[in-house]
């Protein structure tokens, strides 16, 4: 038997025990059809044991902790997560070992993407709300056709974004501004 159908046949299981309504039931009719079809044994794909798993995250970084604890309710739903700050900082969840590589598979794959599109984003932002240095043209460095990339899709999103205008309090002589 494949590993795939083995897989597929072990989500299944999980979802028919652990859904609600219409899914639940959706669930066990097709893994009653894939016992039927590949001549399964539920011995096969019964030795997935649930064990608590601990997900690790940077300690400075409520961005990351937040990644994590969404990439985990992908996999499982809204379920019983533990927050442990005390021994380092992360969520111990209690899953079986298939759940623990999707999840750790996903934060493996998905936080190095997170982390290039915040960079964009963060240049989107700083140029929309005009928070940059204003260098004389002929001083303006010349970019990578990477840079030149990020910068294109920085001007992208920029497209989606409010402007915010900042009003100064005060003028360079420490007077008040009056608001009109």
């Amino acid at each position: 038997m494949s590993e795939r159908i083995l897989e597929l046949a072990k989500k299944l299981k999980a979802l028919a025990e652990r859904g609600e309504g219409g899914e639940k039931v959706n669930a066990f009719d097709q893994l009653q059809k894939l016992i039927k079809k590949y001549d399964l044994n539920l011995e096969d794909f019964e030795t997935a044991k649930l064990s608590y798993r601990v997900f690790a995250f940077d300690m400075h970084d409520e961005t990351h902790k937040k990644f994590v604890r969404q990439v985990i309710i992908s996999v499982i739903g809204l379920t019983d997560m533990y927050y442990n700050g005390l021994i380092h900082n992360n969520w111990a969840v209690e899953i079986d070992d298939l759940q623990y590589v999707e999840i750790s598979e996903k934060i493996d794959f998905y936080w190095p993407i997170f982390k290039r599109e915040m960079e964009i984003f963060y240049t989107a932002f700083v140029q929309k709300n005009d928070l940059t240095l204003n260098v004389p043209e002929g001083e303006m460095p010349t970019l990578s056709e990477a840079e030149l990339q990020k910068l294109r899709q920085a001007f992208k999103m920029m497209q989606g974004m409010e402007k915010h205008e900042f009003k100064k309090l005060l003028n360079d002589k420490n007077e008040e501004i009056e608001n009109k």
